[in-house]
């Protein structure tokens, strides 16, 4: 693959990024909203929630951050080395969560709600796997 083809890949990648972090960084506001308003039975799942979409949205603007950098120079790797703690990371805040969920309501049926939280950390998660596999010039 050629240079321009890496970096205008690059650069669509960091758009997506972007557009990933407006969306987990509303979703965020939303959830505190909501959180505010909520009945006590709900609150700590929304306010996990709101923890898991800003910290997805923390990811999707280290993805930016690393797409930017390989539309500079699309040979460097050093950008791409920290995208698979990136996504254990994310993996790791969703676990605890949700048993955080579990560990305050003791409630099954609250516990498998929060197991739906994973959908606030996928944007970052996914665009790390594709700014990960590339393409990138060989």
């Amino acid at each position: 693959m050629d240079e321009r083809t890496a970096r205008d890949a690059a650069r669509i990648r960091g758009r997506g990024a972007l557009a990933a972090a407006v969306l987990c960084d509303v979703l965020a506001l939303g959830c505190a909203v909501l959180a505010v308003t909520s009945p006590d039975e709900v609150r700590t799942l929304l306010w996990a929630a709101v923890v898991v979409a800003a910290v997805g949205g923390l990811g999707c603007v280290l993805v930016l951050a690393a797409n930017r950098r390989l539309g500079v120079d699309p040979r460097d790797r050093r950008p791409l080395a920290g995208l698979g703690m990136l996504g254990i990371g994310l993996g790791l805040v969703w676990a605890l969560a949700v048993l955080t969920v579990l560990a305050v309501t003791r409630d099954v049926a609250w516990t498998l709600a929060s197991l739906g939280l994973v959908t606030l950390v996928m944007p970052a998660a996914v665009l790390a796997l594709v700014t990960a596999r590339g393409p990138h010039p060989s």
